[in-house]
């Protein structure tokens, strides 16, 4: 057989703890309990806010525009403006803007729902 390329995919990761990163790996590892937003002794849901920041998502039907303003304790990081809402996600993704599942989740539908709105589909 000829040489060639090879994929792999595996959902298995390891490091290896004579690495300068695995005492913070580990740190992160051991300070992370879930991204649960539900208080399971109140049974209550709660916010838990996003340590890259939050978003404010609006519609600017004048410009025909779904703007989300990235903001970190009031200070406005980046604008995102487009006319779709997966041109925003790609680009809040690619920013690595969001490091929670429940918030991207949460941007995802508020970004849909805005251009729902921007098209008179809501």
């Amino acid at each position: 057989m000829p040489a060639g390329s090879i994929t792999v995919v595996s959902h298995s990761l390891g490091i290896d703890p004579r690495t300068p990163r695995y005492e913070l790996a580990r740190a992160i590892a051991d300070g992370w309990k879930s991204d649960d937003n539900v208080d399971r002794e109140a049974g209550k849901l709660m916010l838990r806010e996003d340590p890259n920041g939050y978003f404010v998502v609006s519609v600017d039907k004048d410009r025909g525009r779904i703007v989300a303003e990235h903001r970190f304790g009031g200070v406005l990081i980046k604008r995102y403006e487009a006319e779709r809402a997966v041109t925003i996600e790609n680009e809040v993704s690619a920013d690595m803007a969001i490091s929670l599942v429940s918030h991207a989740l949460w941007l995802g539908r508020e970004l849909t729902t805005k251009e729902r709105m921007l098209h008179g589909r809501d």
